[in-house]
C-alpha cells in the first residue's frame, strides 16, 4: 500500500488539465474495444465515430438503463454539472451524436497529467505512472501488495479487468485498442462443425438427398459456439503487454502521443456498467 503522506505528494505532483474530444472518443472506444472481446453480448467490427449517434452507440455497446448510465459517466469523469444534461443526452430525443457528448465531458471534464518524480536522484515518467496507477487501483479497492512492474500482466488483468481498462484509458487513452485473442477449444470445434454442416448441406440440396437429419450436425456446432462464447478464451494478449511495465511504458506513448496531437480521431472495448 502506498502510504497516505505519499499518496498526496504524488497526486499533488499531478496536474490537472482539459481533455481533448479527441480523447474523451478514445475512451468510447476502448470500452467498446473492451467488451466486444469479453462479452458476447456486444458485436465485433463496429465503428465508433463522431457521427455515431447516442441511440446507436448504446445499441452497439448494450448499454445500461439511460439513467443508470447517465450517473455512470456523471460519476466515472467527476463531473459538476446538472446530471440531468447527461439523461437528456442519453434519451435520444434530439438525436444527439457522440460528438456532442464527446465535446461536453470535454468542456467539463478534467484529465489527470502525470509529471515525473524524482527516482534513485533523476526525473522518472515511468515511476510516476507505476505510483499512480496504483494509488487509483487501491481507491478502487484492489489490493495492490504484490503489485511491482515486473507482475504479469494477464493474470492481474483477468482479476481486475474493468477496474484496469477504466482507469488505464482515463489516465492515457487508447492504451487499450489491440486484443489478440485465441478460442477455446470448444469454440474452435463449434466453428469447424458448423462449417462441415453447411458444406454438407449445401451437398445434400443439390444431389437431392435434403433430410432433416441432416439439422443436427448444424444445431451442434451452434450448441457447442453458443457454449464456447460463454467460456473464456483459451489464450489472450492485450496491447502486447506481458508484464506492468509493458502496459507503464505503453501508457507513456500513449500520453506523449496525445500531447503532440498525433491522435486525431480514432479508427475506429460498461465496461460497466453494462448489465
Amino acid at each position: 500500500m502506498v502510504s497516505d503522506t505519499k499518496s498526496k505528494n504524488i497526486m499533488k505532483n499531478n496536474e490537472h488539465i482539459k481533455y481533448t474530444s479527441d480523447e474523451i472518443l478514445q475512451i468510447l472506444i476502448d470500452f467498446y474495444n473492451f467488451q466486444s472481446n469479453f462479452d458476447s453480448e456486444v458485436d465485433k467490427g463496429h465503428d465508433i465515430t463522431f457521427q455515431t449517434t447516442i441511440e446507436e452507440w448504446r445499441n452497439i455497446c448494450d448499454l445500461v438503463e439511460l439513467n443508470k448510465l447517465a450517473k455512470y459517466y456523471y460519476e466515472l469523469f467527476e463531473l459538476k454539472t446538472n446530471q440531468s444534461d447527461l439523461i437528456d443526452m442519453f434519451s435520444g430525443k434530439n438525436e444527439c451524436t457522440l460528438r456532442e457528448f464527446c465535446e461536453y465531458i470535454a468542456q467539463h471534464a478534467s484529465k489527470e497529467k502525470i509529471n515525473p518524480v524524482m527516482s534513485l536522484g533523476a526525473s522518472c515518467q515511468e515511476a510516476a505512472i507505476f505510483k499512480t496507477l496504483k494509488i487509483k487501483l487501491e481507491e478502487k479497492g484492489i489490493d495492490t501488495k504484490n503489485f511491482k512492474p515486473s507482475t504479469e500482466f494477464i493474470p492481474f488483468f483477468n482479476k481486475h479487468a474493468a477496474e484496469v481498462v477504466e482507469i488505464v484509458s482515463k489516465l492515457s487513452p487508447g492504451s487499450f485498442t489491440e486484443y489478440n485473442i485465441k478460442n477455446n477449444v470448444i469454440n474452435r470445434i463449434g466453428a469447424v462443425l458448423f462449417l462441415f454442416a453447411i458444406v454438407i448441406l449445401i451437398g445434400s440440396s443439390i444431389l437431392h438427398k435434403f433430410t432433416w437429419f441432416l439439422f443436427i450436425p448444424l444445431a451442434v456446432a451452434l450448441l457447442l459456439l453458443f457454449i464456447g462464447n460463454k467460456l473464456k478464451a483459451a489464450q489472450y494478449e492485450i496491447g502486447g503487454y506481458h508484464t506492468i511495465r509493458d502496459l507503464i511504458m505503453g501508457m507513456k506513448g500513449k500520453a506523449k502521443d496525445n500531447v503532440s496531437g498525433k491522435q486525431q480521431q480514432p479508427d475506429n472495448i460498461i465496461l460497466p456498467p453494462i448489465k
